[in-house]
């Protein structure tokens, strides 16, 4: 019974720390849900596997060896972020408008790429 438990307990918890990439509004949400956590330690499952990002994205990616000061503006910037607009896709590129800012009063567009069948961020 023990074992049964503890299984379905690292089950549950593998679950949880799962990055949901099986869309481009996924994958923009999952970040923005590691920003208002400010558990950024699976962050890198977000990134360009072929390490194709702009430096902004490179930034995002690196926070688990980056200092408490990017993480702390990541958090403040990212904390309220939420999507607008719709997807537009183009072959393996996605782009999607999204509000962030500490009063969520800027708009940008994070584009992200697909690698077989996740969706990553690429650049902004």
């Amino acid at each position: 019974m023990r074992l049964i438990l503890t299984f379905l307990f690292i089950l549950s918890a593998n679950l949880l720390l799962a990055q949901d990439q099986s869309s481009p509004r996924a994958t923009l949400e999952s970040l923005f849900k590691m920003a208002r956590t400010q558990d950024y330690s699976q962050i890198y499952k977000l990134c360009d596997p072929e390490n194709e990002g702009n430096g902004d994205v490179k930034q995002i990616c690196n926070l688990m060896n980056g200092t408490d000061g990017n993480k702390e503006e990541i958090y403040m910037n990212m904390r309220l972020a939420y999507v607008i607009g719709t997807i537009e896709y183009k072959e393996n590129m996605a782009s999607l408008p999204f509000r962030f800012g500490i009063r969520c009063n800027e708009t940008e567009e994070m584009r992200l790429i697909k690698r077989g069948d996740k969706w990553y961020i690429h650049s902004f």
